[in-house]
């Protein structure tokens, strides 16, 4: 299989393995530039993330030691399928990426695959010296069709010959569904696996609308054909159809769709008139939907006509495998508001220390959450420092259901952040607890999670454990 860098491309492989190839199934890798010569990967990490799409969009990432480069001046890697991924059963949506010792990253491409059951796993007995000689000896008992279903020839009431024609012509039509599908299951929309939508207490009496929106990760241009699907749950009021709105970049409408609720769901299929950037989806229709709550999750656009069971947009999986918290003892700090210190010194902030340097021009989002204990404000500073506190500039951040996000590139190398209790200037009475802050590589915020330094590893626990009960304690 070929990757480059010109972009995340879907493949088709068609590539077929079965749960009997114990350490012959294997993918393999060839890296090349853009200008068509190899990728040398001596300075490169090969990252696989695998999507089991028929378990629930279940993750299954290698570890970075299980792939092996085979020669890196040629730009090729190999990956064989562990056991446990060939007791799956299913199709595989897979991303391949580089991440280079620089720091930056390249987005290879992404590809499919299936994995069936093989034949001789329910007919080879798994003790004595028995082996098949022939595979014709266990296709006379067993025929799987390619739905997943198996028949045998007895039980099909025909012969072999018919039977593997049905076979075959099954696989045939399941290869042709399959491929129909690869190229157009990619999701469009950012964050869509859950949004609560709590009715309105606030705003005008006529301002009468309740509705969520919906990013895309890039433009759809007019003439498309989509599919906008999804669940739903319905907490407030009482209503059966949802009302869908099409916005371009400036806002402009692009027309609108009622969609009949079925069953919690909820499925449409439109062209579009306009380009479209973003959805607004309403609590019901859309102009009597203030007192309505609902929450919807697994909210999928793609192209054609099919709706395909849900999977998050391929940026934010890309982002969720690169997530590293740049920040140390970020998980809670609490600003009180100040007592000492001069009058005219109005500020009140804490300082967040990074683990390392992010280099200047690194794109980055720094997101977290807050409670105001004191004061009241609706927006907090953060500044950014330099090596020797040198200012970088600063940001103001709009605070939204108590959490807050922000991107951007600096334009020298960044070591510490200052956060205010408010804005920079007039913070000194104000108190706030900051929980679950975090700085990224990206534009997308992912879930919190501690600086890798700050983990302490089971051999680390362990001898922790150990140093205690020696020192006659119990944990």
């Amino acid at each position: 299989m070929q990757a480059s860098a010109s972009g995340a491309k879907v493949k088709q492989t068609r590539y077929t393995f079965y749960s009997y190839d114990k350490n012959a199934a294997a993918l393999c890798f060839q890296f090349r530039e853009q200008d068509g010569q190899p990728t040398d990967l001596s300075k490169a990490t090969v990252h696989l993330v695998m999507i089991l799409n028929d378990d629930n969009g279940k993750q299954f990432i290698p570890g970075d030691n299980e792939i092996e480069v085979l020669s890196a001046i040629q730009g090729t890697a190999e990956y064989v399928l562990p056991d446990n991924l060939l007791g799956y059963e299913g199709k595989v949506t897979s991303y391949v990426y580089l991440d280079f010792s620089d720091g930056t990253h390249t987005d290879e491409g992404r590809f499919t695959f299936e994995i069936k059951r093989s034949l001789v796993t329910d007919v080879i007995p798994k003790a004595g010296d028995k082996y098949v000689k022939d595979f014709e000896d266990v296709k006379a008992e067993v025929q799987k069709a390619a739905d997943g279903t198996i028949k045998t020839a007895s039980e099909a009431g025909k012969s072999i010959d018919e039977a593997s024609k049905e076979v075959n012509t099954a696989k045939a039509e399941a290869i042709k569904n399959m491929h129909e599908l690869d190229i157009s299951d990619k999701n469009y929309l950012l964050d869509s696996k859950k949004r609560v939508l709590n009715p309105r207490t606030s705003g005008g009496a006529s301002d009468n609308s309740n509705h969520t929106i919906y990013h895309l990760s890039e433009p759809i241009p007019a003439g498309a054909e989509m599919t906008i699907s999804g669940k739903l749950e319905i907490t407030d009021g009482a209503f059966d159809n949802i009302s869908i709105l099409f916005r371009d970049e400036n806002d402009v409408s692009g027309g609108h769709s009622l969609m009949k609720i079925s069953d919690n769901e909820f499925s449409k299929t439109f062209t579009l008139s306009k380009t479209l950037h973003k959805i607004y989806i309403y609590a019901g229709e859309s102009d009597k939907t203030r007192g309505n709550g609902v929450v919807y999750t697994d909210v999928k656009l793609q192209p054609g006509s099919l709706a395909t069971p849900w999977n998050p947009n391929p940026h934010e999986i890309m982002t969720h495998i690169s997530d590293k918290n740049y920040l140390l003892d970020s998980k809670k700090k609490v600003i009180k508001p100040r007592t000492s210190g001069e009058v005219s010194d109005t500020t009140n902030h804490t300082v967040y220390h990074l683990s390392e340097p992010m280099p200047a021009g690194a794109e980055m989002t720094i997101s977290g959450k807050l409670e105001i204990t004191d004061g009241d404000f609706d927006a907090i500073s953060i500044y950014y420092r330099g090596e020797n506190g040198i200012s970088l500039g600063h940001s103001l951040m709009k605070i939204s259901d108590n959490e807050f996000s922000k991107t951007f590139t600096l334009p020298k190398a960044l070591h510490k952040i200052y956060i205010y209790a408010g804005e920079s200037g007039e913070t000194r009475g104000n108190g706030v607890v900051y929980t679950d802050v975090k700085l990224q590589t990206g534009s997308l915020a992912a879930p919190w999670n501690p600086n890798p330094s700050e983990i302490v590893t089971q051999d680390q626990y362990n001898k922790l454990v150990n140093a205690v009960i020696n020192l006659g304690g119990e944990i």
